[in-house]
């Protein structure tokens, strides 16, 4: 019987100049970047977040600490302020460092989303999100198919893919109202 020793060297001696394939990951597809309207600046054209705060929500007052407190009245009671997660999936309009104001979203308040919002979701115990665990993304495509309402997600840089699942209004948990940075 070989010592683990005398083996290794049989199978060098075997192998000697031998290549072996290194296995190589197949190229990553980027998504295509949407064209620019002609008199854009921009590389890229998305659609904008419904507008749900009005001027006159906002007030501010000077204190005498030389700083201001900025007053938006009609928001949600449940509202948050949360760190962003250094995905860079929301480069460059969100990054890592600044604060999102999110509120709550119930189920039934998918009908006052449209294209642009951006919408925290999570998985809720369904096989076809493959572990997929949520992300807060932009809403790309809003649809209806056997299962119902539907919403399609993709993060803003442009190197991002739309996620691979279809948010449906159980998956559903804070919809993005403004940015801190």
């Amino acid at each position: 019987m070989w010592t683990l020793s005398q083996f290794i060297t049989w199978l060098l001696k075997l192998f000697k100049g031998v290549q072996m394939p290194v296995p190589v990951d197949p190229p990553v597809e980027k998504p295509p970047i949407m064209p620019p309207p002609p008199d854009s600046p921009y590389p890229y054209e998305q659609h904008s977040p419904k507008i749900r705060i009005k001027p006159e929500q906002v007030t501010y007052s000077n204190r005498p600490d030389g700083t201001t407190t900025i007053v938006i009245t009609g928001y949600p009671a449940e509202t948050h302020v949360i760190g962003v997660a250094p995905t860079n999936s929301l480069d460059p309009f969100v990054d890592e460092g600044m604060l999102v104001i999110l509120s709550w979203l119930a189920p039934e308040d998918h009908t006052d989303l449209q294209v642009g919002d951006i919408i925290d979701y999570v998985a809720k115990d369904d096989d076809a999100w493959n572990n997929w665990a949520g992300a807060i993304h932009r809403i790309i495509e809003i649809g209806t198919d056997e299962f119902g309402w539907y919403a399609r997600t993709k993060g803003d840089n442009p190197i991002c893919a739309p996620d691979p699942v279809k948010v449906r209004p159980r998956n559903l948990r804070r919809l993005f109202r403004g940015v801190l940075t």
